[in-house]
């Protein structure tokens, strides 16, 4: 993480509009242009922002806290996958299709973000934490069929165990199981 600056619902829909302005624009010109790379960190600590509400937020239940905790998780490693391909492009040759895969990805990636913005301030009820869940597993399929979902050893290899089981107890076991 870059920042530990808190960022606002506004500026992450700002954010989310304008990489993809960058991307539409990347694709008319059929070129990487890597001041996307900005954009993308800016989302990426906005993310690692969201996630650390949630994991840290004691109103809410320990389940509903973790699937809002999960579902920032997915959108940042989502943008770091998306980030490490525009930087690998060029000399993997895969300069128009990393724009065309990114692009596919926006509209789940932003309204899954501008759900998750929506939900700060309110009482999270069980429908409104399964509709997170489904928000998260369709990103996860889009992202997947776009090649920009980090394989589960990457998605592992940064988990703070500790800390994930003081807050979330045998969620964190679970979460660790599906993956082993």
């Amino acid at each position: 993480m870059t920042s530990s600056r808190k960022v606002g619902r506004l500026e992450k829909t700002s954010l989310l509009k304008e990489l993809s302005d960058r991307l539409q624009k990347m694709e008319r010109a059929a070129e990487v242009d890597r001041t996307v790379l900005n954009t993308l960190d800016k989302l990426i600590d906005a993310c690692y922002s969201t996630e650390s509400f949630w994991r840290d937020n004691k109103k809410e239940s320990v389940q509903s806290s973790f699937m809002l905790y999960h579902a920032s998780r997915n959108a940042r490693i989502i943008l770091q996958r998306m980030k490490q391909r525009f930087i690998e492009a060029e000399e993997k040759h895969q300069n128009p299709l990393v724009i065309e895969e990114s692009i596919a990805i926006i509209p789940p990636l932003s309204e899954l973000c501008v759900t998750i913005s929506s939900l700060v301030k309110q009482t999270l009820t069980k429908d409104l934490v399964n509709m997170v869940s489904e928000k998260v597993q369709y990103l996860r399929e889009v992202a997947f069929a776009n090649s920009l979902l980090p394989t589960p050893e990457e998605e592992m290899q940064e988990l703070d165990e500790k800390r994930l089981k003081k807050r979330f107890g045998e969620f964190a076991d679970t979460l660790q199981a599906m993956f082993v």
